[in-house]
């Protein structure tokens, strides 16, 4: 099963993830989707940025990007955001965190969708 962006954010925010590193939370949402019947790709390369560097993202489900952030400063991470929506492979960009950030709905021409698991199920 595929996921839009809008029902990916809604999957999302209906779970409680740990937060204690960036690699449990991948281990815990690729448990969801293999529970769940959710086909999603892990550590996916979606092209490289300017000058070269190759872009990884955590999840593709189908054509949606979905990053996990639980450190990290909030210009690195809209930065990472925009050179992701700069992909061809990427038409909906979610991004999921443990902690509040604000993004603009749109990068690129692209939807941007934010979801704060740390809300979730509260």
């Amino acid at each position: 099963m595929y996921l839009d962006g809008k029902h990916l954010a809604k999957f999302l925010s209906e779970r409680k993830f740990n937060f204690s590193s960036e690699e449990m939370l991948q281990a815990q949402v690729a448990e969801e989707f293999r529970k769940n019947g959710v086909l999603a790709q892990r550590e996916v390369v979606i092209g490289r940025d300017d000058t070269g560097k190759i872009c990884r993202i955590d999840f593709m489900v189908g054509d949606v990007g979905l990053e996990l952030k639980i450190r990290g400063e909030k210009r690195a991470i809209f930065r990472q955001c925009l050179r992701y929506c700069q992909s061809p492979r990427i038409a909906h960009l979610v991004v999921a965190s443990s902690r509040s950030l604000s993004m603009p709905a749109e990068l690129r021409g692209k939807p941007v969708t934010l979801v704060n698991l740390a809300l979730a199920l509260l």
